[in-house]
């Protein structure tokens, strides 16, 4: 072997005795030779004859007067440092990735202050004193040629000694050095040796081309810590090279030693001093250097694309006390050449900003790739479920053959059983073959009780059939839970056992109505529990996210007790009254659901392998919620806390990163943690606004704007993922601005219409494909969108600017008096872009289409208030409108925050003066409550009586006549189309009424009358207590407040048409009393009011009572000539009525002829009049020809009673006693106030023929007692 070497050694040595050579074929061969030779497999060139070799074929590349040659000995250069860098790798395996920190001696804290210091001499003398026992060492390991190892030197006390290098680690070590002194020589402009010149940028040419290899990442560590240290000392000394070449190709190297990872790690110091030295001084200074600045963007460029780089450097040197914040300079440094104006010519200082911009632009398109990546990957739920089949026996009959029974018994369980398999795979067709061969009848009670009691049923088929959107699966489902009984059980034990029986859809629509009706069944079976049905639909969604939160062991934060009782109690509205369930209550829910999980899976699906518990994140289920719900998991005052850490959190993860004690300075650190991004997100933000707040002052190009626009789109996006919540507005802010169409005042007139499409473009793009991120920026959004859609259909960008900035208008108003590409742009296609916009709304998310209905509302509510907006009003409400119908079929819990909203809004906008947008607002409302009763309501919700509610709203704050003919017009046409579907709603509707019955306009009430006309046939007003009460009170009301006596009679015939049919109806006739009573109360809150229409009211009363089919019991006959007699006749009218006289001699009579009714007791009616009469006599102010009317109605009662043959002797001895004592009373009283001392001679006068009047009648009576014959009556006589 040593011979061989010999020999090798002496041709190298000849052949490059031949490059002497000036002949340029000479040459040639020299360089094909050596090329050979040098990266032969066979022969094995090291030690000095490697060095000579290479010197020899470095000198042609340089010296040699054949441009050929030099291009022939470069690229042979670059190849033999290729294949000797291959097989360096090649001998050794690639080491760990963070060893370097043992071997890193130098100060970090005192190498980052001299970068700063820019001391070139400093920081020279701290990396050659470390290198200066380096070159003695590889000196005598070349010298001695055999590869030994040499010993190391050690820089520091008690520190380990470095491994020395070995094999072809020393060869190739002498060749990088030899480049690395090569271009590390000391050259100016003066300097007239090209040769020196040519050799020096060769030789930067070729550490850069090397740089470039992958082989480093296999290279032994202890060649890296050498190789660092080269190259260190190569980049310091040329740093006060003059020649623009070699400063551009440093920029280059320095770049190409970054993107590295063991070189960067290893020389984690060194590059935290050179990269503010060599690349980022030339981004903060005002004027640098043409050619430094490009290299130092295009650098920049290069580093920006690598996002596992971008985001360790700014863990190692932004967020280590001792080092400078490189990442932050770099942002900071980017955003000013870009707003800065140095003095190059235009197309250079266009080119420039490009550049940074486009370094700007893959910062943060980096970020939010390495943000997306880092997140925490959730595995979607692919479990499947088995499906089996049951057989089910039918009840035999008895029939002639024994034979035939079977084969029918048989027939029925083979399609039973087949019935039931096909159900497992496809459950509409499966129940519908049940049906077809007849084992299963059509009927949703048949069906529904298939599923309760049939075993074998897939759990998964049943869930998906039950929550099918079919009116028949929907009917089918309300009566499958009426199966169930959950009296006397606790919530969370009734969810157990009615989930425990199918297995919930993973649409958010199905578990919408499957949830709904059980809160519904479950107030049915436990009345009181809850306050409303509402309130238990909001704890079952509550107690599935919880058992799913809770019992999956990899989620990162557990829903606290706190934070269910949170959720649970929240109110839906802001502002409105809201009912909350006892803490102990939902505590003891949270304790049982903690301890024991509902089981939701069917446990049919077998499977070899445990579940993964990512799974559990990931099922549809969970989705769902987490999507359609429009709350936060945690919605208690941390919910921002745990759903992005806090600053302190994040240094917490880099101290884990950096070790306990801050981290060894030169030990690299690998982010692993997507938070880490949200601290970069921040400094980006903070940065790029500058550049954002000045596009309106400085010169761009449109290669550039478009660059800061996709920059602004994306930062954006970022943040909206990291729900960095102010800086995410502030963007969407700025970019709704540069439009043209931001807040008043703020026109950017001297941006061309190109750029203003291109962020119209850009602002459209973000909302279309990213509508979840923009949160609470949507405001920003909806003014662009109103003000460019105005413009659009005006085609005149001076309407837009005179109404919102009289300033711009005038100035621009000669220079620009309309923008054609502009106007063309926005009349097609940006039109069309804003309806796809809100067309796609109900594609978005629960909390997305909250905020953006409520954004838009707010938006509105601005143009509608603020006089500059008028032309505008319209637009964004009709949008608003065009959103709320795309949204119809939302999940409850989203649309009652929805419709809170759109509601609120609506009512305001009703209410406006302008009659045109009220108008719109009404019938809007109209629109969205008619398709709302399309759905049918339980009996415990209430969604139709908060649909309908606004309208009673707009009726009690509207002044506009005009308006409150439309509002009840509306309303009447709900009645008329849904009066078959109101349930809750007719609170509202008769809430309307009742308002409407005040009004003075004729068209108002005459509505209302037809309302309550409808009324009376609806059999759930009707039997409803309270509904009943609310139209009562209507009737009360046009009598008490009515401006038009034909509006009040026809109330009156109303009532008395309503009470006739519905006595009609009535199986028990008792049930009818409060019917009577309206008309009684009806008449006196007439003649209390002074309205000339209680006559109607008492005649119709009265001739309902003489109705002989009405059979009341004799209590209730009681009670209702109790009321009749105190009401219209035991109060004083004197006062009141003008002519009381009429009215009572009008009204007794009748009251007195209901004692000649069979059909009314007559015991009851004689006491009632005796009673009514007695309270009248005494009574002063009547007229002496009343009082005797009065005691001539007394003695017809009393003949009428005579004349009755069938009156049982008890009654008759209890209204003749009755009788006699009203008499000796009265008696009594006259003869006491005839006797006294006061009164004038014709008051003792009346009162004397007013005795003798009764004394007639007393006579008739007392005769008539005296006649009859009857042992009962005795004492009476």
């Amino acid at each position: 072997e040593k011979g061989e070497r010999r020999m090798v050694d002496t041709v190298v040595e000849k052949i490059c005795d031949l490059g002497a050579s000036s002949a340029e074929p000479v040459q040639l061969a020299v360089l094909k030779s050596l090329l050979t030779i040098c990266t032969s497999e066979t022969f094995c060139v090291k030690g000095e004859r490697l060095l000579q070799a290479f010197k020899m074929i470095f000198n042609l590349a340089v010296g040699s007067n054949f441009d050929g040659i030099k291009r022939c000995a470069t690229a042979s250069l670059q190849q033999l440092l290729s294949v000797w860098f291959r097989k360096a790798a090649a001998d050794f395996s690639a080491q760990s990735q963070n060893p370097e920190g043992a071997d890193n001696d130098l100060d970090v804290a005192n190498i980052a202050n001299l970068a700063e210091k820019a001391d070139i001499h400093g920081l020279e003398k701290v990396l050659t004193r470390r290198l200066s026992s380096q070159g003695r060492e590889l000196s005598d390991s070349v010298e001695k040629g055999d590869g030994m190892s040499v010993p190391s030197t050690p820089s520091r006390k008690n520190r380990p000694s470095a491994q020395p290098l070995a094999g072809l680690e020393v060869d190739l070590f002498v060749l990088l050095r030899s480049l690395c002194r090569l271009g590390a020589r000391t050259i100016d402009q003066s300097t007239s040796d090209n040769f020196i010149v040519e050799g020096k940028l060769l030789a930067l040419g070729l550490i850069k081309h090397v740089l470039q290899f992958q082989a480093w990442e296999s290279l032994s560590n202890r060649f890296i810590q050498r190789a660092r240290n080269l190259l260190s000392v190569m980049l310091i000394r040329n740093a006060n090279c003059s020649l623009e070449t070699s400063a551009v190709k440093q920029i280059e190297i320095l770049s190409k030693v970054i993107v590295q990872p063991r070189l960067l790690a290893a020389m984690k110091p060194e590059a935290g001093a050179f990269m503010p030295l060599f690349i980022i001084r030339h981004l903060e200074v005002f004027s640098p250097e043409e050619h430094l600045l490009k290299a130092a963007c295009s650098a920049l460029c290069v580093l920006c694309t690598k996002e596992q780089l971008l985001v360790d450097l700014f863990v190692n040197y932004d967020c280590e006390m001792n080092s400078t914040n490189i990442f932050d300079r770099i942002v900071k440094g980017l955003c000013y050449v870009i707003i800065s104006q140095p003095i190059y010519d235009a197309a250079t200082l266009g080119k420039m900003k490009v550049l940074a911009c486009k370094a700007l632009f893959q910062c943060v398109k980096i970020l939010r790739d390495w943000f997306s990546s880092h997140q925490v990957k959730k595995v979607s739920d692919g479990e499947g479920s088995a499906n089996g089949g049951v057989t089910a026996n039918g009840e035999a009959k008895e029939e002639a053959s024994r034979g035939r029974e079977f084969l029918r018994l048989k027939s029925k369980k083979d399609s039973l059983s087949g019935g039931i398999d096909t159900f497992n795979c496809h459950p509409i067709k499966g129940m519908k073959s049940l049906i077809r061969s007849g084992v299963l009848e059509s009927s949703v009670d048949a069906q529904a009780e298939f599923l309760y009691k049939t075993t074998g049923l897939n759990k998964d088929a049943k869930g998906e059939f039950l929550g099918h959107h079919e009116e028949n699966q929907v009917s089918v489902m309300h009566k499958y839970a009426d199966f169930f009984d959950f009296a006397g059980m606790e919530f969370d034990e009734a969810m157990r056992a009615y989930l425990d029986t199918f297995r919930l859809p993973g649409e958010a629509q199905q578990i919408d109505r499957i949830m709904e009706k059980f809160a519904d069944r479950y107030c049915t079976c436990n009345q009181g529990t809850f306050h409303s049905a509402d309130q238990a639909y909001m704890l079952a969604y509550a107690i599935i996210m919880l058992n799913t939160d809770v019992h999956n062991p990899l989620a990162e934060h557990l829903m606290s007790k706190v934070d269910f009782i949170g959720m649970v109690n929240q109110c839906p509205v802001e502002g409105e009254e809201h009912h909350t369930l006892p803490e102990e209550y939902l505590a003891a829910i949270f304790d049982r659901i903690s301890s024991s999980q509902i089981k939701m899976s069917d446990d049919t699906a077998k499977s070899s392998e445990p579940q993964n518990a990512d799974k559990v994140m990931a099922s549809p289920l969970m989705k769902v919620l987490r999507k359609a719900l429009p709350f936060q998991r945690v919605l208690g005052d941390d919910s921002a806390s745990q759903a992005m850490p806090s600053l302190d959190g994040v240094k917490e993860i880099l101290r884990k990163h950096q070790g306990q004690d801050g981290g060894a300075a030169g030990v690299w650190n690998t982010a692993e943690h997507s938070e880490i991004a949200i601290l970069m997100c921040a400094t980006l933000c903070k940065h790029s606004l500058d550049i954002f707040d000045s596009l309106d002052k400085i010169k761009v190009s449109m290669d550039s704007f478009k660059v800061i626009i996709q920059c602004i789109k994306e930062s954006i996006i970022l943040t909206g993922m990291m729900e960095q919540k102010e800086s995410c507005d502030k963007l969407v802010c700025k970019l709704s601005d540069l439009v043209g169409f931001g807040d008043a005042n703020t026109f950017p007139l001297t941006l061309p219409d190109s750029m203003r499409m291109e962020a119209f473009k850009s602002l459209l793009d973000i909302t279309l494909n990213h509508p979840d991120l923009i949160q609470g920026s949507w405001t920003h959004v909806f003014r662009c969108l109103s003000r460019a859609q105005y413009f659009a259909l005006n085609r005149s960008e001076v309407e837009v600017m005179r109404k919102f900035d009289r300033t711009a208008y005038d100035i621009v108003y000669n220079k620009r008096p309309g923008s054609s590409d502009l106007s063309i742009y926005f009349g097609r296609e940006g039109l069309q872009l804003i309806d796809h916009l809100f067309s796609g709304s109900g594609n978005m998310t629960g909390q997305t289409i909250v905020m953006f209905v409520s954004a838009m509302c707010a938006v509105s509510r601005e143009e509608l208030e603020e006089p500059m907006f008028k032309g505008l009003e319209l637009l964004l409400l009709q949008r608003l409108v065009e959103t709320v119908h795309h949204n119809l079929d939302r999940i409850r819990m989203v649309w009652s925050r929805l419709w809170a909203a759109t509601s609120t809004h609506l009512i305001g906008a009703g209410c406006e003066d302008n009659v045109e947008i009220a108008m719109y607002s009404i019938d809007a409302l109209r629109q969205i409550v008619f398709k709302l009763l399309e759905h049918q309501e339980l009996s415990n919700f209430k969604f139709q009586d908060e649909a309908l509610k606004p309208f009673v709203s707009i009726m009690r704050q509207s002044e506009l006549n005009q308006v409150q003919v439309f509002t009840i017009q509306c309303i009447l046409q709900v009645v008329s189309a849904h009066n078959s579907r109101l349930q809750s709603g007719w609170h509202s509707i008769l809430a309307c009424v009742k308002i409407a019955l005040r009004n003075e306009v004729v068209e108002v009430v005459d509505a209302a009358l037809h309302i309550l006309s409808q009324s009376w046939s609806e059999p759930q007003v009707v039997s409803s207590e309270n509904l009943f009460s609310e139209l009562k009170s209507c009737f009360i009301e046009l009598m008490a407040h009515g401006n038009h006596v034909e509006h009040q009679s026809r109330a009156i015939e109303i009532v008395k048409e309503g009470v006739s049919l519905i006595l009609d109806g009535l199986s028990e006739k008792d049930e009818g009393l409060e019917l009577l009573l309206l008309l009684c109360n009806m008449g006196s809150t007439a003649l209390i009011h002074g309205k000339s229409c209680h006559h109607v009211a008492y005649q119709a009363l009265f001739g309902l009572l003489e109705r002989p089919g009405l059979k009341y019991t004799e209590g209730k006959w009681e009670e209702i000539l109790e009321n009749v007699c105190q009401i219209s006749f035991q109060q004083d009218f004197a006062e009141i009525d003008g002519n009381a006289d009429e009215y009572y001699r009008t009204y007794f009579p009748l009251l007195c002829k209901l004692a000649q009714y069979s059909h009314i007791p007559v015991g009851v009616t004689v006491s009632k009049v005796l009673k009514s009469l007695q309270l009248l006599l005494v009574q002063r102010g009547f007229s002496t020809d009343l009082r005797t009317f009065f005691i001539s109605q007394f003695s017809e009662v009393a003949n009428k009673l005579l004349l009755q043959d069938e009156v049982s002797s008890d009654d008759a001895s209890a209204q003749w006693r009755a009788l006699t004592d009203c008499a000796k009373g009265i008696l009594a009283g006259t003869q006491k106030a005839f006797e006294g001392d006061g009164g004038d001679f014709e008051e003792k006068s009346r009162q004397a023929e007013e005795m003798l009047a009764f004394q007639g009648s007393l006579s008739q009576i007392c005769r008539s007692l005296a006649s009859k014959k009857s042992a009962e009556l005795e004492d009476v006589q």
